[in-house]
């Protein structure tokens, strides 16, 4: 049996290294994991719950028959993630823990597990690869950050290191059809977890048809397996092209064509720079600059020596090409459904890429070129395991919010709401966030956007209906306002939740001008540096005089 086309000796050994190194192993293989573990953990209870983490806790709401037959028509994610974190709710032990921490260890383990998995498809490229490969998985700052986000991700990292994983083990038993119905197994779970995932599997069979020998590519290629694979993601393609279509129709789609600043602003993320750059523009100070410049520099510096490393030494340089050169076909069918779809170039499209990135660096890690300085690579390693580690717990600690902060003020509508008030939202998604935040207080029927009402009942519920746009928005809110005003005897208010960052004149409905006729500004809040949420409330004109006296001294109100 051919085991690899790589000219490369140490590809024969086993990836278990001898009993008396084993302790040693078992060990740093711990310690790694247990560094993984307490950097997702670190802050885990401070990150706020924003838009896309609130709808998955408001659809886990939804009965099981609803998240498999009814959400793919509502989500553009795929309803296996909502089911996974709906069985994790079940299991919550609410007496220890809130509900948003318990969701959120769910994408822990998975992301520690991933690093685990990791490690281990590491050792079977590299017998010694598996601990610098390990660490710099550990730290990565993008794995780690969508390790505590109460989304998809984290899995679709998981079925992805699994499906590598499994190709290596096939890669040493092309003979054994078990690992490629294996294979097809966690390609299938990639592509139902996100859209992106379908590229998942393709990508790991051209990687699995490098890595054989040429005796044992037909036996890969010519099989009935793939049938079985693409029988199982049919569903998330249809609903792919469906969802393409409604985005394109309504024009909401929000990721942007990439282009190099898009480039060089999703590179700088994923080489663990944001937190430091934030760091640099928020202060003041020549040091402060001049240190964030020597950490920038120190980092794309140590990662471009793994990368020469790993390319100079003959042993390594196959195998890190055949690890780029899957990240690159990644990256290339995103491209391809970029231009034939939607653009979806973005930071968490890229983490199926980014685990074969993390192999590829991590040859550098034991790369010795001409078998002298074996201790650079190591030493380059650790430097940047040290800041990578360093930068986030900074970052947890003193750095920017990870996501925008709204809570607060939602809290100050909560501290005024009354049975009776409106509360409109732009960009529509704050509806979602409102309904997190308020949905003991609030009814689905309070709730005004430029698109469909989703939400009825106290609490309000989401009707699993899709948010469509609505024909003359405007009249209908007026035509609202109105019969609001006649019901209630003008005894209400209005609260605008906008973007505070995005101006007026690049949304649909000026709230401004619809209320401004009828309704007069009392009072506002606005989030504090590093929030994106702006409030502003509205009374009926006549009774501006009465509610300016009664809120100033609202909790919160500035």
């Amino acid at each position: 049996m051919n085991a690899t086309v790589l000219p490369d000796s140490d590809l024969q050994q086993s990836a278990l290294p001898e009993p008396a190194g084993r302790l040693r192993v078992v060990a740093g293989v711990l310690f790694i994991l247990v560094l993984a573990s307490f950097l997702r953990c670190a802050g885990i209870t401070q990150t706020e719950v924003w838009r896309d983490e609130a709808i998955t806790l408001i659809h886990v709401q939804a009965t099981w028959w609803e998240l498999f037959s009814v959400l793919p028509r509502v989500e553009d994610t795929p309803p296996l993630s909502f089911l996974i974190f709906k069985a994790w709710g079940g299991l919550q032990p609410s007496q220890l823990l809130c509900n948003e921490t318990w969701m959120r260890l769910l994408p822990v383990l998975l992301g520690v597990a991933t690093v685990g998995v990791l490690m281990r498809t590491a050792a079977f490229i590299h017998p010694r690869a598996w601990w610098p490969v390990g660490l710099l998985a550990a730290v990565s700052h993008v794995p780690v950050h969508y390790s505590q986000e109460i989304r998809t991700y984290s899995l679709l990292c998981f079925a992805t290191v699994l499906a590598l994983w499994t190709a290596e083990r096939a890669v040493r038993a092309p003979g054994q059809r078990r690992w490629l119905v294996l294979l097809a197994v966690w390609g299938a779970l990639a592509g139902h977890c996100h859209a992106v995932g379908v590229f998942v599997y393709p990508v790991v069979v051209a990687y699995l048809l490098v890595r054989v020998g040429p005796g044992d590519r037909q036996r890969v290629w010519r099989t009935w397996i793939h049938g079985l694979w693409l029988v199982a993601v049919i569903p998330v393609a249809v609903f792919s092209m469906h969802w393409s279509r409604v985005h394109g129709g309504v024009g909401e789609w929000w990721v942007p064509p990439l282009d190099v600043r898009g480039a060089g602003g999703i590179l700088w993320r994923y080489l663990g720079l944001h937190p430091v750059e934030h760091w640099a523009l928020v202060g003041e100070g020549l040091g402060r600059h001049w240190f964030a410049f020597a950490v920038e520099n120190a980092v794309m510096l140590l990662t471009g020596g793994l990368v020469a490393l790993a390319l100079l030494d003959v042993r390594t340089r196959g195998r890190f090409a055949v690890q780029a050169g899957a990240a690159g076909l990644f990256v290339g069918f995103l491209m391809l459904g970029s231009e034939l779809a939607l653009p979806n170039l973005i930071v968490r499209t890229l983490l199926p890429a980014w685990m074969l990135a993390m192999l590829a660096l991590g040859l550098g890690g034991v790369a010795s070129p001409g078998g002298r300085v074996r201790w650079l690579g190591p030493c380059l390693v650790i430097l940047l395991v040290v800041i990578h580690g360093g930068m986030w717990l900074a970052m947890v600690r003193l750095g920017d919010k990870r996501r925008p902060a709204s809570a607060a003020g939602l809290e100050w509508i909560r501290a005024q709401l009354q049975p009776d008030d409106l509360i409109l939202t732009w960009p529509t998604w704050y509806e979602d966030q409102v309904v997190y935040h308020l949905q003991d207080v609030v009814r689905g029927e309070q709730l005004y956007t430029h698109f469909k009402q989703v939400y009825a009942g106290r609490p309000a519920k989401h009707q699993l209906i899709h948010r469509g746009p609505v024909p003359e928005t405007i009249k209908r809110l007026r035509d609202a306002l109105s019969a609001h005003r006649e019901r209630t005897g003008g005894r209400y208010a209005v609260y605008v939740v906008r973007n505070a960052v995005l101006w007026y004149s690049d949304s649909p409905l000026d709230f401004h001008q619809i209320l401004s006729p009828d309704h007069e500004e009392t009072d506002s809040y606005s989030s504090p540096p590093g929030g994106t949420i702006h409030v502003t409330r509205y009374v009926p004109a006549k009774m501006a005089d009465r509610s300016c006296s009664a809120t100033s001294s609202a909790p919160g109100a500035p």
